[in-house]
C-alpha cells in the first residue's frame, strides 16, 4: 500500500464527486457535454478537438 499524504482525507474534496442516475437522453448527454468539455474548462486544452482521451475528440477526428 502506498503511503499516506500528509494531512490526505476522504473528506478533502466532500461535494466535488457525486453519483446520480442518468434517467433520460437528456441527461446522458449532458453528463457527456460535462465530461467532453472539462479538459477546455480546466485549461489542459484550447479547444476540445485538442483535448486527449475524450470521446468529442475521437468523434471530431473520425469525421474528417
Amino acid at each position: 500500500m502506498p503511503p499516506a499524504l500528509p494531512n490526505a482525507s476522504a473528506q478533502r474534496w466532500p461535494d466535488q464527486f457525486k453519483c446520480q442516475a442518468l434517467a433520460d437522453e437528456r441527461t446522458l448527454a449532458a453528463a457527456m457535454a460535462h465530461v467532453d468539455l472539462n479538459p477546455v474548462r480546466a485549461g489542459i486544452a484550447d479547444k476540445r478537438e485538442d483535448s486527449e482521451h475524450t470521446s468529442v475528440a475521437l468523434r471530431l477526428k473520425a469525421s474528417e
